[in-house]
């Protein structure tokens, strides 16, 4: 039930009535906000909405508009509970987008957030033990995706006594920021948990663990993981594999064996030793190592010339990132997609966006066809430099080449345009109609 001040409330004697209930739908569905004041003045925002949750067959995207309106204009307080009452209403109806958008905002106005008090607000609110789940694991996945690595890894933790079983693909994000982050105790406690809790694991899974231990050179504990892949009925793949060979390449181990056998290492036995260098920062190793190329009479393939190009633009150094392209033109080897995709991130990164739609005009001009990587290198160069019209201009060139948007390029649009208040219009719709609103 409500709470009241102690001044009678025309909602008190009204509630039942299903012409008032219309009266209070068709208010907020016109954003009459003034209309709507006299009518809670006697009550609370929260109490307000504690009702509207009890209100038959209520449009729910109407409790999301006065939720919103009541904090944003009254400054309106409301409880986890509240807040979980919301959520576990979204979920119910898979308005998955939206729970996403409240839980993005819910995490950025709280100051703290007891990971353990949202779980006893969830079994308190619902007793729906699936609804419960979705809800924690997008809670989770919010968290990992604000940054806020610790408060995820112990909303893992904590799944585990409430009974929540997380999905593989929160599970995977959790993985890949603790790796991101070299915690790799973190990310052997979190895959020995899945195992124990037994959660489904795929391919991802097991290759971001390989990963994490590879990065930390603790490549028989790798080996082992992979080993457990047959017994969970997942088969390695070549990033596995790809994986293995990077780890054990960072510690010259195969390089050495290869040549105390007498085997000489060819152009790709090279590509992948500088690359891991490179990518370490051990940048006097990599050229050591392409000098010894060359004194071998190795000639650079297009891999090698990607790998050197990929670092110059790293470093910030794209004139000589171009003299590269040149030089390799001159070798007689053609620039791929990789090739300008990268040189075009590298000026975009230093705000030259001048020069990366120069990029891309020499790519076509040599018969390259721009593909998905390189309009989001553009779509997210030119948000990022507050040309979010140009940035729109790109979205639309790509989809009139036929070409479709993958989830880097849906995130870009919520990231770097939608969340600064910009939304891309193609062909006179609204983009944010046309998202899909994909299961959590």
């Amino acid at each position: 039930m409500f709470r009241f001040r102690s001044q009678p409330c025309l909602f008190l004697h009204t509630l039942a009535d299903p012409n008032f209930q219309s009266r209070i739908a068709s208010t907020i569905s016109r954003q009459k906000w003034t209309e709507l004041k006299p009518i809670i003045q006697s009550s609370t925002p929260a109490d307000f909405l504690r009702q509207l949750f009890q209100f038959d067959n209520f449009d729910t995207d109407l409790v999301v508009s006065f939720f919103k309106w009541s904090q944003k204009r009254c400054e309106a307080a409301f409880s986890i509970e509240d807040h979980v009452r919301l959520f576990i209403l979204l979920v119910n109806e898979k308005k998955y987008p939206k729970l996403r958008s409240l839980l993005h905002t819910f995490l950025k106005q709280a100051e703290t957030l007891s990971i353990s008090t949202f779980c006893h607000s969830l079994l308190i609110v619902s007793d729906n033990v699936c609804a419960n789940i979705v809800v924690f694991d997008m809670l989770i996945s919010a968290l990992v995706s604000n940054g806020k690595v610790d408060l995820a890894f112990e909303g893992f933790m904590r799944a585990g006594d409430y009974g929540f079983k997380l999905s593989v693909r929160l599970c995977n994000l959790l993985l890949a920021m603790l790796v991101k982050d070299g915690r790799t105790g973190n990310v052997e406690f979190a895959y020995k948990e899945m195992v124990r809790r037994r959660i489904w694991m795929d391919v991802i899974t097991f290759n971001t663990v390989v990963c994490g231990l590879c990065k930390a050179g603790k490549l028989n504990k790798a080996r082992d993981v992979v080993e457990d892949m047959s017994i969970h009925g997942v088969a390695p793949n070549v990033v596995t594999y790809n994986t293995l060979i990077d780890g054990y390449c960072k510690r010259g181990a195969i390089f050495n064996l290869m040549l105390d056998n007498k085997v000489s290492p060819n152009v790709s036995t090279y590509n992948c030793l500088v690359g891991a260098y490179y990518r370490d920062g051990e940048m006097e190793a990599g050229h050591k190592l392409l000098s010894e190329m060359e004194e071998k009479g190795l000639k650079y393939d297009i891999v090698t010339y990607n790998i050197r190009i990929d670092t110059m633009c790293k470093s910030g150094e794209t004139r000589k990132a171009v003299r590269l392209v040149d030089e390799m033109c001159k070798r007689g080897l053609n620039p791929s997609h990789v090739t300008y995709n990268t040189l075009m991130d590298g000026y975009c990164k230093q705000g030259s966006l001048k020069a990366a739609l120069g990029v891309k005009k020499r790519m076509e001009k040599e018969g390259k066809r721009p593909n998905v990587v390189t309009f989001n290198v553009l779509i997210k160069g030119f948000s990022q430099s507050g040309k979010l019209e140009e940035a729109n201009r790109f979205l639309n060139e790509m989809l009139e080449k036929g070409l479709i948007p993958n989830r880097i390029t849906y995130d870009l649009i919520k990231e770097e345009m939608m969340e600064k208040g910009f939304v891309p219009d193609i062909d006179g719709h609204l983009y944010s109609d046309l998202v899909a609103a994909d299961s959590p």
